[in-house]
């Protein structure tokens, strides 16, 4: 296929998702959740040792799992419950934040977004998560497309592959000039 056009209104479930990737890299959130790793063990072993029931096997034992299950199981839940009541539709409607304007997008020889025109040279990085894919370039400019617009898995594997495809010719026709 030559080109990829798709003309789309975000969805609040979609800017949320990438207002919780956002947060979750930022520098102050994952000191929050290092502490969130370590709590429930740091705990654990502090119990054992305050009240001496260390010496007790069967208590070992047990501590011991509940350390693996944390780290199985319970960190995660916790991190993403802690994100989900962050970020939620409170947190949009402070922001202020209008993203039910139209977005046009027509990926060809070059990157069109609203009717501006990007070179894919000016890719910076594609990030995939469950319900959209990031597209960043540029310095500062990040355009969300959404999954449900692409379709199918398949032709999400196609766009991707296009946009690599367009990067190696731009990258190529650049360094034999």
């Amino acid at each position: 296929m030559d080109k990829y056009e798709y003309k789309y209104q975000l969805q609040e479930d979609e800017i949320l998702e990438y207002y919780r990737y956002s947060i979750k890299h930022m520098p102050t959130v994952k000191k929050q959740f290092l502490w969130i790793d370590f709590s429930i063990p740091v705990l654990i072993a502090l119990a054992l040792f305050v009240f001496k029931i260390y010496i007790y096997l069967w208590v070992d034992i047990v501590a011991i799992a509940l350390i693996f299950l944390w780290f199985a199981i319970g960190r995660s839940l916790v991190k993403m419950q802690f994100l989900y009541l962050r970020v939620d539709k409170e947190f949009l409607n402070k922001l202020n934040i209008d993203y039910h304007k139209e977005v046009k997008v027509c990926f060809a020889d070059s990157l069109y977004v609203n009717n501006q025109k990007i070179s894919y040279k000016q890719l910076k990085e594609i990030v995939p998560l469950k319900k959209n894919i990031l597209i960043a370039y540029n310095e500062n400019g990040l355009l969300i497309l959404p999954l449900r617009i692409i379709g199918s898995q398949q032709q999400a594997v196609d766009l991707y592959r296009f946009i690599l495809l367009k990067e190696k010719e731009k990258n190529e026709s650049t360094g034999n000039n």
